[in-house]
């Protein structure tokens, strides 16, 4: 019996402590804009800190997925990732952003189709 009654505390203290720690997170999270909610959701969060009048401040640690098209890496798809594209064409370089072998216009579509 004493055994069912540690367990049963246990249980109960870990439902509360994850409410109390999840739900600010996962508030935060659903009134934050999409873009900035997915890009916190691709690290791991460090650190939340929030107020007494329910601002929050999250310090987190991750790295953002690749863009689809983007070849120089700053995490746009414009008119340099074309340059580099149309620079290399022909070869199997880094204007290859489909990943067939070959830098040629399907690898234009993929840069124009997530233009930003």
């Amino acid at each position: 019996m004493m055994l069912f009654k540690r367990t049963l505390f246990m249980s109960m203290v870990i439902t509360i402590s994850c409410i109390l720690l999840g739900y600010p997170v996962a508030w935060i999270l659903a009134n934050l804009p999409t873009r900035t909610a997915n890009l916190l959701m691709s690290g791991a969060v460090t650190q939340v800190t929030l107020a007494t009048n329910l601002t929050a401040a999250l310090a987190i640690a991750g790295t953002r997925a690749p863009t689809p098209g983007d070849l120089n890496g700053d995490f746009r798809v414009n008119s340099m990732d074309i340059t580099i594209c149309l620079s290399n064409w022909g070869a199997s370089t880094l204007g290859d952003t489909n990943g067939d072998g070959v830098t040629d216009s399907r690898d234009i579509t993929v840069i124009l189709s997530n233009w930003q």
